[in-house]
């Protein structure tokens, strides 16, 4: 009966075993109040039953020693296990016999008892565990109770624990063609990180953006470069930190003993050399191009500057145009995922000829005419002179008779190891007993091919 604006009469009749409903409004007043109800029925009228409802004791001022976020009423706890201060305020002071707890919705958080102390001003302490949940934040509701009632509401986020969740053991090659090698994918809590670093200066880290970081691995390597090996730490504000370890190492090209010295002195008529090429990143093979070439006459199948699609153990061919100057040099280098290969050295023979420019004997000038000495019926050494259109050194030339059962004979061949267009030998002819003229036919060789001639004919 009758109806009070905290504690509304029901408008609705119910029957005897019916459950009867009353709806209480909140109390934002700062002391509790009472109203009593009587049922009613048949103009018989219950017994008054006692509604007693508590003041609002205005929860507020919570605070917590760290990571409070007072915006969003919520403690963004470390990854690393701790125990956290609060403290807060009431409106008005509780009494001292009423119950006060706080009431943690998950195993991970657990509280101590709520100490009074001071006025309206109280504290407690909220034990949080290690994160154990790299895939989201666990958030948990708290609860301030008095009397078994909530008087106040706050929340925990617990952050991720913390973890790599992608990165490279170990980058062979340079990343220039490859950037996306440089990035790491990790999992944490913005609030909980402190940091990232490397052991090694030369596989730095910076963070790119939240949950990436990049490692500065090299761009380009040659193949013998020093493998750079780094251990990537994050750093947590809670203390505790999370690592792993990564290298960059060159790729391995290798090109056999036998297949190298094809590459030398090649003939002058040029020459398709074909070689075998052998790449490895570690356990794996790599694909290769050939990356340059030293000079126009020395080209290449596959083509140099072509796509890097060639299997480790496939064929390269070096093509040598032909040459029609002199001893000639080249080079080329091959390269696999942005690592340079060792430089190799290629030669090719040149183009010569030869031709007698002078002879003399004693010091003097012989007769020499139409490429032919004529010797005098006398004995002598002829020292003869000759020049080649490209430079080479003497000690590939030789001379050689052409001419069998001949009494002339070669003393001495071209000797010296230095690059030059003129070169000397000396023929021997003996004294005349015939009443002949004979001629000695001579080849000048270089290498073992003919490079030009010449004739000696004798005196009666």
């Amino acid at each position: 009966s009758g109806s009070l604006s905290w504690l509304p009469r029901p408008t609705t009749n119910f029957k005897s075993g019916n459950n009867l409903t009353l709806t209480v409004a909140p109390n934002t007043t700062s002391s509790g109040r009472t109203a009593y109800v009587h049922v009613q029925g048949r103009y018989t009228v219950s017994k008054p039953y006692e509604i007693t409802q508590m003041p609002s004791y205005g929860v507020g001022n919570i605070t917590a020693d760290i990571c409070w976020d007072a915006a969003g009423n919520t403690l963004k706890a470390y990854s690393k296990g701790r125990t956290y201060s609060f403290t807060f305020e009431t409106d008005t002071a509780l009494p001292d016999d009423m119950a006060m707890a706080v009431k943690c919705g998950s195993q991970s958080v657990t509280a101590s008892t709520i100490t009074h102390t001071s006025g309206n001003s109280y504290a407690f302490t909220l034990t949080v565990s290690d994160s154990d949940n790299s895939d989201e934040e666990e958030v948990v509701d708290i609860a301030i109770t008095a009397g078994g009632a909530t008087i106040g509401k706050f929340t925990v986020t617990r952050a991720y624990k913390p973890t790599f969740v992608s990165f490279n053991e170990e980058v062979w090659g340079g990343v220039k063609d490859r950037p996306e090698l440089k990035k790491v994918i990790y999992r944490a809590s913005e609030w909980d990180v402190d940091g990232f670093s490397s052991s090694n200066e030369s596989l730095a880290v910076t963070k790119s953006s939240d949950e990436e970081i990049t490692v500065s691995y090299a761009e380009t390597l040659t193949y013998d470069a020093t493998p750079q090996e780094a251990t990537v730490t994050m750093s947590l504000k809670g203390g505790n930190s999370v690592t792993y370890t990564t290298k960059q190492s060159p790729v391995a090209f290798t090109v056999s003993n036998d297949d190298l010295s094809k590459l030398k002195n090649v003939v002058k008529e040029g020459a398709d050399v074909a070689i075998t090429v052998v790449t490895k990143a570690g356990i794996s093979s790599a694909p290769w191009h050939v990356a340059s070439a030293s000079d126009s006459w020395l080209t290449t199948s596959p083509v140099i500057g072509g796509p890097e699609t060639n299997a480790s153990g496939s064929t390269l061919t070096v093509k040598f145009a032909a040459n029609a100057t002199g001893d000639r040099t080249g080079s080329f280098v091959l390269e696999s995922r942005n690592t340079t290969s060792p430089t190799y050295e290629v030669s090719q023979k040149g183009a010569f000829s030869a031709t007698v420019n002078s002879v003399t004997y004693n010091g003097k000038a012989a007769v020499l005419a139409d490429n032919t000495l004529k010797a005098f019926s006398a004995a002598y050494d002829y020292t003869f002179t000759v020049t080649t259109n490209n430079a080479v050194e003497s000690d590939r030339l030789s001379v050689v008779s052409k001419t069998d059962g001949t009494a002339v004979t070669i003393k001495t061949h071209p000797k010296g190891s230095a690059l030059s267009t003129t070169h000397t030998f000396i023929i021997t002819v003996p004294a005349s007993t015939l009443t002949t003229e004979p001629e000695s036919l001579f080849d000048i060789m270089a290498d073992g091919n003919r490079i030009g001639g010449f004739t000696v004919k004798q005196a009666k």
